[in-house]
């Protein structure tokens, strides 16, 4: 997507781009909570699995209508495109601080994914979760929305902002602990996806024009095999001790990620 910004001369447009794509997604998962939700009740777990194979027959379809665009970049083996990806990243200080802040804050996300229900179910009944969880669809999509309402503003502002605040909210669901930890749980959602232009938008400025998908691919696999790790020692800290502990955990990492963008907040404040 940054690349046909690029070539249509409509660079200034992607994170407004990406926040549209954001909306449209996530407006789509709640629509698909509320129809599993109905064809679950009405014909059961058999017909419903069917039915989650019509939205893959979709996008199937969907990709044949891809158009492969124009490589304009050099021709050089995949080990030295490596090689040259590795080297921007060692001349780029503020490419790596971002990069690495990016593994975290991904890790983080997907940790959270997978422990929250965990967590959730403790405190209420599965069909207060699937309430949630559609909430937390919508305030998603709303997130992405406002984002473009303020995407002229610097981005590192943005990502401080609104970690800070997914933070503070976090804090909140594991004090009240209890049936309402879900849904104010919910209204994290709103700021989690309201910065997430910001970060992609972030990355994308500072990867090289012709390194991009490789060095996108690094970070996405630092990001992958972190989020392991994530997953991995907080589920054992929380088999351990509880589940509570492994969400304070994960809340506590959101702090810390919250001081690190404010640390590049006052560092590149002048730029967006």
């Amino acid at each position: 997507i940054y690349e046909t910004c690029t070539k249509l001369k409509r660079r200034q447009d992607f994170s407004a781009i990406i926040s549209n794509a954001g909306t449209c997604r996530y407006l789509a998962l709640a629509l698909g909570t509320i129809m599993a939700l109905i064809i679950y009740s009405l014909y059961g777990l058999t017909v419903l699995a069917w039915f989650a194979v019509l939205p893959r027959i979709c996008e199937t379809i969907t990709s044949m209508f891809f158009v492969e665009p124009l490589a304009n970049s050099p021709k050089v083996s995949s080990l030295q495109m490596l090689k040259n990806s590795i080297k921007c990243f060692k001349a780029s200080k503020k490419l790596r601080q971002i990069s690495a802040l990016q593994v975290f804050d991904e890790s983080l996300y997907w940790t959270n994914l997978g422990i929250n229900s965990l967590y959730f179910q403790t405190l209420v009944p599965l069909w207060v979760i699937n309430i949630a969880t559609f909430i937390n669809h919508i305030l998603s999509a709303l997130g992405y929305a406002a984002f473009k309402k303020f995407r002229k503003l610097n981005m590192f502002k943005i990502l401080t902002f609104s970690s800070w605040i997914e933070a503070g909210f976090g804090i909140i669901t594991i004090i009240v602990n209890s049936v309402l930890s879900p849904f104010i749980w919910g209204l994290a959602s709103f700021f989690q996806y309201f910065k997430r232009p910001a970060k992609i938008t972030v990355i994308q400025h500072e990867l090289s024009p012709h390194q991009r998908a490789t060095m996108g691919s690094m970070i996405s696999l630092l990001s992958g095999i972190s989020s392991g790790i994530c997953m991995y020692l907080v589920g054992l800290i929380a088999d351990y001790t509880s589940i509570y502990v492994g969400f304070s955990i994960l809340i506590c990492g959101k702090i810390i990620l919250g001081y690190f963008y404010s640390a590049l907040t006052r560092k590149y404040a002048h730029k967006r």
